[in-house]
């Protein structure tokens, strides 16, 4: 489905991305993980068309869309989940879910999707005539989850959707993301929350300084001793 191969990205004089190659298959859920700044996030966006490619290729079910503009990667069923929610605040629940269905004219199954949305996180739709920006940040995560969910995407990218929230509300959105996984979209998912990442994935990446250091299960990264050290916090003590 997805295919990134030798890419990098430049800003300025200094390579965040350092040739790095990638695969998501179709339906499969992948993360990739590693330290804060480590180019995760970079790489996510030249994906997606939001930061420019400086080299390399990005396949999308054969179709190279390197360089393609975000809108035009977007309509390809591809959606974004960005790092710090960025809910539309100064709209309703109701409203931030349906501009996520801007692209679409199927005024039926639009509708059934948000009922979906509001099936896979109960409390948006106690909530759908709020503005976002009363939310929680937990709740908030959950819109622009939906949001995201709105435009009928075949792969979904999360950029730490963990990131600032409370354990049990990390818990449940996690598993409802496995939930949308097992509905046959195909997930990239950056999180520096290494374990619990692992623990709900497929495959994994491990991302260190711009390149990708390691790669395999993640049952394989959950038990490699250098992924245990340094993002598990677990030491070696026989």
């Amino acid at each position: 489905m997805l295919k990134v191969s030798q890419l990098e990205v430049k800003y300025g004089v200094i390579k965040a991305v350092q040739g790095i190659s990638l695969t998501v298959d179709q339906g499969e859920f992948v993360v990739l993980i590693g330290n804060n700044g480590a180019g995760k996030t970079s790489t996510l966006k030249a994906i997606c068309g939001v930061n420019p490619v400086s080299s390399g290729l990005v396949e999308l079910n054969g179709e190279v869309i390197t360089g393609k503009p975000s809108y035009k990667i977007a309509a390809k069923k591809i959606a974004m989940v960005p790092e710090g929610r960025h809910a539309f605040a100064g709209m309703t629940v109701q409203e931030n879910l349906s501009i996520g269905a801007y692209l679409r004219r199927d005024k039926a199954g639009i509708q059934e999707d948000k009922e979906m949305v509001y099936g896979l996180f109960p409390i948006l739709k106690d909530r759908a005539r709020q503005m976002a920006g009363t939310l929680s940040g937990g709740e908030q995560q959950m819109l622009v989850i939906g949001r995201a969910l709105m435009s009928k995407p075949e792969l979904l990218f999360l950029d730490e959707p963990s990131l600032g929230l409370a354990p049990i509300v990390v818990e449940t959105i996690f598993e409802t993301i496995q939930r949308i996984n097992r509905q046959g979209i195909s997930i990239l998912m950056v999180e520096q929350n290494a374990f619990l990442s692992l623990s709900v994935a497929k495959r994994g990446y491990v991302m260190d300084s711009g390149a990708i250091v390691l790669e395999g299960s993640a049952e394989e990264l959950m038990n490699n001793e250098m992924v245990k050290r340094v993002y598990l916090g677990q030491e070696d003590l026989s």
